[in-house]
């Protein structure tokens, strides 16, 4: 939920990959496929918690979430509803942009949601008072970081090492894009795409999203186990 990179693939696909970057102990168990209100859903779940950080929906649809949304901000707990269970409720609509503009968001702690739907991309933000939404070009790379886990500065910084790499991975395809996910940085455990703050806070997984036309197939790798899995989704 703390770095996200977007890539366009052919016939108007995408590649959307996350690195999540969590409590050891809050490690996800792998991939589920889920009836949520009637809508199938693909997913993996925090294990504590019982929510997700991203999936996919039988209406061609990703969401994923960062926490924090422009900046940092002091937590204020505690909140009604937590950011992971949010999403399973966002999951189950047709048009994520319409629910998110009409839920209720009081008392929710701040996050960026990235919704990717068939013909659009979006950049959605709450920051505790206020709603945002910004329409990106599907058509480019886009690279995200936490506010929460990474300063202004070092959120450039990142971006730049995404950006200069774009290029290569450019025509998209899953294996480049996981390896950056794996390996992009300098040498900083601290600010690296695959991050470790003393074992209080590291990435303990990465999901990709390989959306093609009809089909969003979901790739999870535990960073923990090093085990793999993937599953994929077929539209309704």
């Amino acid at each position: 939920m703390c770095t996200v990179t977007y890539l366009p693939h052919r016939e108007n696909g995408y590649f959307l990959t996350s690195n999540r970057d969590e409590a050891p102990h809050r490690a996800a168990s792998g991939l589920e496929e889920l009836l949520l209100d009637k809508t199938r859903v693909l997913l993996p779940r925090d294990k504590e918690a019982g929510g997700t950080w991203i999936g996919v929906n039988e209406w061609g649809i990703t969401l994923c979430l960062l926490n924090g949304a422009f900046e940092g901000h002091v937590r204020q707990l505690p909140y009604r509803m937590s950011r992971g269970l949010l999403m399973l409720d966002l999951l189950q609509h047709p048009h994520p942009l319409d629910l998110f503009l009409s839920f209720r968001l009081d008392n929710i702690e701040p996050f960026t949601l990235i919704a990717v739907s068939p013909d659009a991309l979006w950049e959605l933000r709450w920051n505790g008072d206020s709603r945002f939404a910004r329409a990106l070009d599907r058509h480019t790379a886009h690279i995200w970081s936490s506010s929460t886990l990474y300063h202004a500065d070092i959120r450039q910084r990142r971006a730049a090492w995404f950006y200069a790499s774009a290029a290569a991975l450019m025509p998209a395809e899953a294996a480049p894009i996981m390896a950056f996910h794996k390996e992009g940085g300098e040498g900083d455990l601290h600010h690296d795409i695959v991050m470790n703050r003393n074992e209080v806070v590291r990435t303990v997984s990465i999901t990709q999203v390989c959306r093609e036309p009809g089909a969003s197939a979901v790739l999870f790798y535990d960073i923990l186990t090093g085990r793999e899995e993937k599953k994929a989704l077929y539209d309704q």
